[in-house]
């Protein structure tokens, strides 16, 4: 019956697979709560938790008017931040750690990449987020072990590792613009230098 299959999804709702949307959706109500003008709660929301559902044709607009709206999906350039971020913390937490006598030798990496994650979590594990997130992993862990590597070799990891895990996402044109923008990149960089 239709109430036994609505008890049934209820309860899967529950487990670990769903937390993180609960909590994208707990964030997004509190912003939603917090925030009175209702366009500056639409734009908080989008860029936190990828929330589109308060931004309307004429907001949409206006960003594309001013240049802007590539701003409110979010991309590489937000979970960048946010790893930058808490490198950061990690380098004051090490510090601390040090004065205290104990090492805090990868604490830096350590932060950046956990916050980097669940950032990426919250924006919905998107194709663009995922690169972003893969190609910090690559960066981090050749410092770690001190390993040289060129900015392609980390896209085309990143490129194997979005695949392995949604092997349908070559399908999309996030896909594709998302990995030709950062090659490009990479490309100027090179040509640049």
């Amino acid at each position: 019956s239709a109430r036994a299959l609505q008890a049934t999804l209820l309860s899967r709702a529950d487990t670990g697979g769903h937390a993180m949307n609960r909590w994208r959706y707990a964030i997004s109500s509190a912003i939603g709560g917090a925030v009175p003008d209702l366009q500056a709660s639409a734009v908080l929301r989008e860029v936190s938790v990828a929330d589109k559902s308060g931004i309307d044709h004429s907001l949409w607009t206006l960003f594309q008017r001013l240049g802007i709206n590539h701003l409110l999906v979010i991309s590489g350039l937000h979970v960048g931040m946010v790893a930058g971020l808490g490198f950061l913390l990690g380098r004051g937490l090490a510090g601390c750690l040090r004065m205290a006598g104990t090492r805090g030798r990868y604490w830096p990496e350590f932060t950046a990449v956990t916050m980097a994650l669940v950032y990426t979590g919250l924006a919905g594990f998107t194709v663009a987020t995922q690169r972003a997130l893969f190609m910090l992993l690559c960066f981090i862990l050749a410092g770690v072990l001190s390993r040289r590597t060129r900015g392609a070799d980390k896209l085309l990891i990143a490129a194997v590792m979005v695949v392995v895990i949604n092997p349908l996402a070559p399908l999309g044109s996030g896909f594709w613009l998302s990995f030709s923008a950062v090659g490009a990149l990479l490309w100027l960089a090179h040509w640049y230098r």
